[in-house]
């Protein structure tokens, strides 16, 4: 196969257009006999010259006899046996249907000394081109010898693929470099003595994936077909791999030209350079000895996809994709719950909240869209998702009778009822085996990024899904697992793949453990999920809240006030009423001892905490956990001034007196009387205001809890008498 006619090298003009002669040309078999050895009918312009007929007569050699020997012409002899001068102009020395003899160059050891050539620039630069292309297009059918043959087509050929202006050149290049690595005597690579040729291997790789695939199909193929290959050595992943590749796969893998296998196998290879480091998946084999390919027995793909009209020709493969989306089954997701927002925190009851579906079936999706190599014209991805394997079906809601459940329940998705995918085995030197945490889950571990594209989204969380049940204890035992998959929390799905994504935060929530709650703290967690609540579906805050109530759990909620404040601050109810509970827990003297710097993050929400008791809106019981707070700081030497610049006494004195709840009122007292602890000022001030309190405990109407703080507030520490 030879594809040397891809673009065809035309004749420099010296002039504008015009008129061209038939001419009758004889080829000489060689310079030393008047042997012919072909003969053919050429068209030549009458305004270029001589020297340039030469290069256009070789030009049309090699396009009629592409298998023969390269011609490289010397002279142009007449009829007459006399030779035509190379300055001279075709319309001096030649007229229509004249008969020319073509004697070719002496292929010998002085050749380039020797040559019949002008210093001409056009000339030369046009015979560079043709001679490159021609030799180059016929070392990709030739046979290649041993490897020691192979190595030195290696070091001249890889130079040539760096070309900017002969796409059959960079062609040519990469079907030959093909047929070298076929073998997979890649061993060389590690070698030191072939270090240069590596080296420069690896640049010409990278240069083809970061410069010319995005325009060239033809190329990019054979450069995934050589990146498998090549991928098996470890050195040569090694080098190759920079976040600009990464980059540069992501980016032409949403390019409309790309068929869904090329683009899975893409995926597959970026996945595999996310590996933090690789190992030789390849079979060594010796330098010496007949060359084995280690070929499958089905046709070479390249006989199948490789051929020039595939360039012209539109994407086969949506058709197939199209008629496959239309019978996959249309599975809702059918269980009711209650509005997060709505739920009534006064009252322990089953109320649930129902999940909705958004009546634009659409989210947001952020993606990388910069490129530095990516041309501003370069088509766009079609809104369509690319399919791998199975796919989940979009969230739905048919509202059937609520459940009676006094706890809040998770989405229950159905995803049994799917296609099974079908995998094959991996060319990196595995299988997808759900049963153990292998380098593959990692390697869709390393997908789940704000950076990938969605394709490689869903591919990744496609496989991830399909066995997170197995795998989740796994990656919950592993930090590096672990800081990848939370980042699903950031990421987007389109409405077909949420119920995937939902599956996996799910089993990220029930498999929360201690090391990985006392690590999500410092991974920034819980302002995570915080804002994932903002941009998720609905149908996800269950699991969410969930996931954040667990992690603040096990870490024994070793979180600063800040956060808190932000999850009382919150527009979700029930995240207001954890924050709440949470700052409770924090405030209690005994924890504030064995914490440094708690006390003085609470100074600036004491007016806050007095504002949400009295709140009448907030609920009761987040109003009593709002007082219990107060309550507890009183008590702390940092924070006690504060409350009393505040107001604290009149504060809890208001709560005492109008609070029809006895343990607010408790809790009133308490607060007065932690006030009133190491200050016989702050003591006599309290109470001189407590006129009303003094005769209700003179008639015996308060609660004893209440009664027996205020009688201890009016008790003088050194005589044992009320003040």
């Amino acid at each position: 196969m030879e594809w040397n006619n891809n673009k065809r090298i035309e004749t420099p003009m010296e002039g504008g257009g015009g008129q061209a002669i038939r001419l009758f040309v004889t080829i000489r078999k060689d310079s030393e006999s008047n042997v012919e050895y072909k003969k053919m009918t050429v068209m030549a312009p009458l305004s270029i010259k001589i020297s340039m007929l030469k290069r256009h007569i070789e030009r049309e050699f090699a396009d009629l006899f592409p298998h023969e020997p390269t011609f490289v012409c010397a002279k142009l002899e007449d009829e007459f046996g006399y030779s035509l001068s190379n300055a001279s102009m075709v319309s001096e020395l030649l007229k229509n249907s004249d008969r020319l003899s073509a004697i070719p160059e002496s292929f010998t050891k002085d050749l380039i000394g020797k040559m019949h050539v002008t210093h001409d620039l056009n000339e030369l630069t046009f015979m560079l081109k043709s001679i490159t292309q021609t030799i180059i297009a016929k070392l990709a059918e030739a046979e290649l010898g041993p490897p020691e043959t192979q190595m030195d087509i290696m070091q001249l050929i890889i130079p040539v693929g760096f070309s900017l202006q002969q796409k059959a050149i960079n062609h040519n290049t990469a079907l030959t470099l093909k047929r070298i690595f076929e073998n997979e005597r890649l061993q060389f690579l590690d070698d030191q003595s072939y270090a240069l040729i590596s080296q420069l291997l690896v640049k010409l790789l990278q240069f083809w994936t970061n410069d010319l695939i995005f325009q060239d199909q033809f190329l990019l193929n054979l450069t995934v077909d050589l990146l498998e290959i090549l991928t098996k050595s470890a050195a040569f992943s090694t080098s190759y791999k920079t976040p600009q590749i990464v980059n540069s796969l992501m980016s032409v893998s949403k390019l409309d030209f790309v068929s869904a296998q090329t683009r899975s196998r893409i995926i597959k290879l970026i996945s595999f350079l996310s590996r933090p480091q690789f190992t030789n998946c390849y079979q060594p084999r010796s330098y010496d000895g007949p060359l084995q390919l280690n070929l499958p027995p089905q046709p070479r793909r390249r006989n199948e996809e490789y051929v020039p009209s595939i360039l012209e020709q539109p994407n086969r493969n949506s058709n197939r994709r199209q008629g496959s989306a239309g019978i996959r089954n249309q599975n809702g997701f059918e269980q009711q719950q209650q509005d997060f927002n709505q739920y009534p925190y006064k009252q322990n009851d089953s109320n649930q909240y129902p999940y909705r579906q958004n009546d634009s079936n659409q989210y947001g999706f952020k993606q990388n869209e910069s490129n530095q190599y990516q041309q501003s014209n370069m088509p766009k991805l079609p809104p369509t998702p690319q399919q791998f394997g199975y796919q989940s079906q979009p969230l739905q809601s048919n509202y059937p009778p609520p459940q009676q459940n006094p706890v809040y329940s998770k989405p229950q998705l159905n995803i049994n009822n799917r296609p099974q995918s079908n995998r094959n085995p991996n060319q990196y030197g595995g299988t997808m085996q759900q049963q153990v945490f292998d380098g593959l889950v990692q390697d869709y571990l390393n997908l789940i990024s704000t950076e990938s594209n969605e394709e490689m989204l869903q591919f990744a969380i496609q496989n991830l899904s399909d066995g997170i049940d197995t795998t989740i204890h796994q990656i919950m035992d592993n930090p590096e697992a672990f800081q990848k998959i939370v980042n699903l929390l950031e990421i987007a799905m389109s409405p077909n793949y949420l119920g995937m994504q939902l599956r996996v935060l799910e089993a990220l929530s029930k498999n929360m453990n201690q090391e990985r709650a006392k690590e999500g703290l410092k991974l920034k967690l819980i302002p995570r999920i915080m804002k994932a609540f903002t941009y998720q579906p609905k149908e996800f805050q269950a699991i969410l809240y969930d996931m954040l109530s667990a992690t603040l759990k096990l870490s024994d909620f070793q979180v600063d006030v800040l956060t808190v404040i932000t999850m009382i601050e919150s527009a979700y109810p029930r995240i207001q009423m954890l924050g709440i509970k949470i700052l409770s827990l924090m405030s209690d003297p005994q924890r504030l001892q064995n914490t440094n710097n708690v006390s003085i993050q609470f100074e600036n929400y004491i007016k806050s905490l007095m504002d949400w008791t009295l709140d009448g809106q907030k609920g009761e019981e987040f109003q009593y956990n709002a007082l219990q707070t107060l309550s507890n700081l009183a008590i702390n030497d940092y924070i006690r001034p504060q409350i009393l610049h505040l107001k604290g006494i009149e504060f809890f004195l208001k709560v005492l007196r109008e609070s029809y709840r006895v343990d607010a009122q408790r809790l009133a007292a308490k607060g007065l009387l932690n006030l009133s602890i190491k200050s016989r000022e702050t003591k006599l001030s309290i109470v001189s205001l407590m006129e009303e309190e003094i005769q209700r405990l003179q008639r015996g109407e308060m609660d004893t809890v209440v009664q027996g703080y205020l009688t201890t507030l009016l008790t003088t520490r050194e005589r044992g008498q009320l003040l």
